[in-house]
């Protein structure tokens, strides 16, 4: 894993997070059923922003660690497609999960309100009421709302990147007799690949991508973030729930199912999702943009993702 990949990922991690921050805030609200307005002065859009910026780490974490994870993979013969891609996505989310999960569950219970003295504050009553649970809280939750989310964004991602290389040619195969230098790289179907990649291409690419693995696994995002915050006594939805919530015993992955279905039915599949893809799709297509354009070895081979988060 070398310094030029961790310095491009850092580089992406950082854009994408001071300029999305704000939507993340209300992709929470809206997710926890707290009201978006009036939210009170515009800093308040930034609660958790320090936290935020510390997890800029974990982003650079989960690109490299996919990068590196993809290149061994296909040093050691996997072909440059879909399996070498499901692999290289899940290995990157195991290893980052372990950064992300106590930084996301900070962060959510900030932007819900619940800052107090800031974000030692936070921090140190979420110790007080749970110890370590508190910061794995929803680990397993979010390793089943985002194993799948980013095998979904790497297949899509990696398979548009070759499409935009393609699209130029029109059948795979070029003839056998073709003057040397008149075709571009052939992908594993054959297809030339004369089209080289902009830093705007990478984002379309990302940002489409994005777009699909989000809305396919929102209900899980959902599910993990009220699970997340489900302790905090700024969780309106929690004191609700069939289990009693804050100030009535935990609350459980099913409540906070039969809850959301209470709430909306068959509408808690999207509920919060315009404002989450507001904030991914953008924030995926800096990060991405970014992070290609300045990673080394980018015009031989053009690979690679919060997403996430």
């Amino acid at each position: 894993m070398d310094l030029g990949t961790i310095a491009a990922s850092s580089a992406g991690a950082l854009c994408s997070r001071l300029i999305m921050h704000p939507l993340d805030t209300l992709r929470i609200r809206t997710q926890t059923s707290l009201p978006i307005f009036p939210l009170g002065p515009l800093p308040s859009l930034y609660r958790g922003l320090p936290i935020t910026l510390i997890s800029i780490p974990a982003l650079s974490l989960y690109l490299s660690t996919y990068h590196e994870a993809k290149t061994q993979l296909e040093a050691r013969g996997w072909a440059d497609g879909t399996a070498t891609y499901l692999a290289s996505g899940t290995a990157a989310e195991l290893v980052s999960s372990f950064v992300w999960t106590p930084m996301e569950n900070a962060k959510a219970r900030m932007q819900i309100g619940e800052s107090g003295g800031g974000t030692s504050s936070v921090i140190r009553g979420m110790w007080e009421r749970e110890g370590l649970k508190a910061f794995f809280r929803g680990y397993w939750v979010g390793l089943v709302v985002f194993v799948p989310q980013n095998a979904l964004y790497w297949v899509s991602y990696e398979n548009f990147k070759k499409w935009y290389r393609r699209s130029s040619s029109s059948s795979p195969r070029a003839e056998e007799g073709a003057a040397p230098g008149a075709v571009g790289r052939r992908d594993e179907v054959g297809y030339e690949e004369r089209r080289e990649h902009t830093f705007v291409s990478y984002g379309a690419c990302s940002a489409a991508a994005t777009a699909v693995a989000c809305t396919a696994s929102n209900l899980l995002d959902v599910v993990k973030t009220r699970y997340q915050v489900s302790t905090s006594s700024h969780a309106n939805f929690a004191t609700r729930a069939g289990s009693g919530g804050v100030g009535g015993g935990r609350i459980g992955v099913w409540d906070v199912v039969r809850q959301l279905w209470g709430e909306a039915g068959w509408g808690m599949c999207w509920k919060g999702l315009a404002p989450r893809l507001a904030y991914t799709v953008p924030g995926s297509l800096i990060s991405m943009a970014v992070f290609e354009s300045l990673k080394p070895g980018v015009k031989e081979e053009g690979v690679a993702f919060e997403a996430s988060s």
